[in-house]
């Protein structure tokens, strides 16, 4: 949940304010504020496409949203907030050099891929399907039986 805006922020753990650190902007500096706003979002609705997130997306409108808010406690999704750096900073403000630019892409792609792989341990991908955040529906846990499971689903090789 959100905090309230009388309540202080924690940098650490504010999705725009640590995008904004990671691209050396400063904290009190929010002349970029919308542009990183979008280019989040807009990372964060392609992590939504790899199975990671909230089912229903998940969008920033400042510095209150939290990394806890997107992702959980779950410290195996940690690399989420490189991922959304350097996907926010090929944006916002990509690398002059064509040998930068490879890096960072082929940092991406690693990321992307152990995202994945972490999905599919979790048994939340099968085959070509990524079940995004699936949820067991138990009506009554004492009878030792699941009622059944609920989720969404993306195929990972469709076109978007």
């Amino acid at each position: 949940m959100s905090q309230t805006p009388e309540e202080p922020v924690d940098p650490r753990r504010s999705i725009l304010l640590t995008t904004k650190k990671n691209c050396g902007i400063a904290e009190h500096d929010d002349s970029f504020d919308l542009d990183l706003v979008v280019a989040i979002n807009t990372v964060l609705a392609y992590l939504q496409q790899l199975g990671v997130g909230p089912r229903n997306g998940f969008g920033i409108d400042g510095p209150l949203e939290t990394w806890d808010e997107f992702m959980g406690p779950n410290p195996m999704f940690n690399p989420v907030k490189s991922y959304v750096h350097l996907r926010v900073r090929m944006i916002f403000d990509p690398p002059s050099t064509s040998y930068h630019i490879g890096a960072i892409r082929e940092e991406i792609r690693e990321l992307e891929a152990r995202l994945i792989m972490y999905g599919e341990e979790q048994g939340m991908i099968v085959d070509d399907v990524v079940v995004i955040n699936p949820v067991i529906v138990d009506e009554d846990p004492d009878d030792g039986f699941v009622d059944g499971q609920s989720f969404d689903v993306i195929y990972q090789n469709a076109k978007v």
